[in-house]
């Protein structure tokens, strides 16, 4: 979309940045054009020079499947690409 940044701009925002902290939760997110199948938000972690990323507890906080994760066809995908990542 031509209101989304793209992934060159989201890492220069990173960079500025002294630590990026990141909550992962339920969906893996928006893959941008040119980003090489990854979220925005792991573009982010990439630039980032220091983390402090937290993992959503799904025992305390369990996703509700009509809100909370990836929409469309490709779902599966995603919920493997973000396993991945969670790793």
């Amino acid at each position: 979309s031509a209101n989304r940044p793209t992934a060159e701009m989201c890492r220069e925002e990173v960079e500025k940045c002294d630590v990026l902290v990141g909550i992962i939760a339920y969906r893996y997110g928006w893959e941008p054009t040119g980003g090489a199948g990854k979220s925005i938000t792991e573009h982010e972690y990439d630039a980032a020079s220091e983390r402090l990323m937290f993992l959503v507890d799904e025992r305390a906080v369990p996703a509700d499947f009509t809100r909370d994760l990836d929409e469309g066809e490709d779902r599966g995908d995603k919920l493997k690409k973000l396993d991945a990542f969670k790793k």
